[in-house]
């Protein structure tokens, strides 16, 4: 068995496969005995049958199976061992130079694939990118107490409603047939439109008894609708008056800040006073905006890196055949769309790869859960839970990881990470301090520019 290379030109070359019979011999032989030991056939005991029938039967099939694994093998090794930097993977030469495969009659083999190689980039590490440092300042701190207070408040249930309470009661249609009630009426007195109409309910005690128009008080039908129980249909052309019953107000205080609230947040006796608790905050903004500062600095990394290598060529001819052989419906007008994002995508591969082997990068599990645990985290937050139990993020982090697209999404965000650390260590960095309002519209100004 020998396999010999061609190369057409930088990017492209054909690999010829040769095998003669002596290098499949005994693997034929062994699949025939297998195959030979599970047939049953009439007049025969199992495993009996004459090796010269079997092999008249099935020795084509066996013998085609048996080639091209030994092929695929050769190939793999092949690439392997001669440390090529393939781009996908061989694909069946086309060109009128293939030989015709007969597996019946045949006993030696030529096979030729294209291959295509990623183009030798040379990376100039000498630009500077810039490292952002978002300033947390007091208003940034104050507009975060004032959160915290919102959403860590308590309800009450004062005497008479204000404007910004919520109340619940029995509403019931004052005239015509089949009148419609709905028990479980409830209404936010600030969502009120008509201002006649929200005086009625400012000051309402329990037991009061309201009569006001829904239509007039009310924004849209879905919201009438929803108010008293029925589809939107049902109440079309319903223009009547109700009574309101009041069973229940409403109101919602947000938390003020002491040590009530810190422990809310933080657990026991963790913050002792304001002065902590608005340090406390500032470090853990700081920690979530430390991820948009990195998240900048890879786009701005990337465009400095893939600017040196725009015009590299890549073998687009290749690539298009291997996107059409793996995907059934890509069509050429789809290719022609999104063909140059795709030779980006690729090109960007290839400086992975680069500053992967020079750093000698390696994703391991260790940095996969890492990813998933910080994932977990976040959305904890966005539920409110600011300081999970670490068993807790750790028992949600391994049932995503046993999602095969969350999987491969944490392993390609450890990868990033790595990419990113070590391109740090060789590109320049110029520190840049820089306000939140000023770093947003960084992302305002590429939106705008893209446009």
């Amino acid at each position: 068995m020998n396999v010999t290379r061609k190369d057409l030109d930088q990017l492209n070359a054909v690999l010829t496969v040769h095998i003669e019979a002596a290098d499949y011999a005994d693997q034929y032989d062994k699949e025939l005995r297998h195959t030979r030991g599970k047939i049953e056939m009439p007049g025969f005991r199992k495993g009996m049958v004459p090796k010269g029938l079997v092999e008249k039967l099935y020795g084509t099939s066996i013998k085609a199976q048996v080639v091209n694994k030994l092929i695929s093998d050769a190939l793999y090794d092949y690439i392997t061992n001669e440390k090529l930097d393939i781009l996908g993977e061989p694909l069946a030469n086309e060109s009128d130079d293939q030989p015709k495969i007969d597996f019946e009659h045949d006993k030696d083999f030529d096979l030729l694939f294209d291959i295509a190689l990623n183009p030798a980039i040379e990376l100039n590490y000498d630009v500077e990118i810039p490292m952002y440092d978002i300033e947390v300042n007091d208003s940034m701190i104050d507009e975060e107490v004032a959160r915290l207070c919102q959403n860590y408040g308590n309800y009450s249930t004062p005497e008479a409603a204000a404007e910004d309470d919520v109340v619940r009661g029995v509403v019931a249609e004052v005239v015509g047939e089949n009148a419609i009630v709905n028990e479980h009426a409830v209404i936010s007195v600030n969502h009120i439109k008509d201002e006649e109409q929200r005086k009625l309910f400012i000051g309402a005690k329990k037991d009061d008894v309201i009569t006001f128009n829904p239509k007039k008080a009310m924004q849209n039908e879905a919201e009438i609708a929803s108010f008293l129980g029925k589809s939107e249909e049902d109440i079309k052309d319903n223009d009547h008056d109700f009574t309101f019953t009041v069973t229940e107000i409403s109101r919602y205080a947000a938390a003020e800040v002491g040590k009530e609230l810190f422990d809310k947040i933080y657990g026991p006796d963790v913050i002792a006073d304001e002065a902590a608790f608005r340090a406390r905050i500032a470090e853990d903004m700081k920690k979530q905006l430390a991820a948009d500062e990195a998240y900048r600095f890879e786009i701005d990394a990337r465009e400095a890196i893939m600017a040196q290598i725009k015009d590299v060529a890549m073998p687009e001819a290749f690539i298009r055949r291997l996107l059409k052989e793996k995907n059934e419906d890509m069509t050429d007008e789809k290719l022609d769309k999104e063909m140059p994002e795709i030779l980006n995508m690729l090109r960007w591969q290839v400086v992975e790869n680069i500053i992967a082997d020079k750093h000698e990068l390696r994703v391991t599990e260790e940095d996969v859960m890492v990813q998933a645990k910080d994932f977990i985290r976040m959305q904890l937050r966005n539920y409110g839970l600011a300081n999970a139990d670490d068993k807790l993020v750790e028992e949600f982090a391994q049932k995503s990881m046993e999602r095969k697209e969350d999987r491969e999404r944490f392993q390609t965000r450890a990868k990033d990470i790595k990419i990113f650390d070590a391109l740090k260590q060789d590109v320049k960095l110029k520190p840049t301090p820089i306000s939140l309002a000023d770093f947003n519209k960084l992302f305002e100004t590429k939106e705008q520019t893209q446009e």
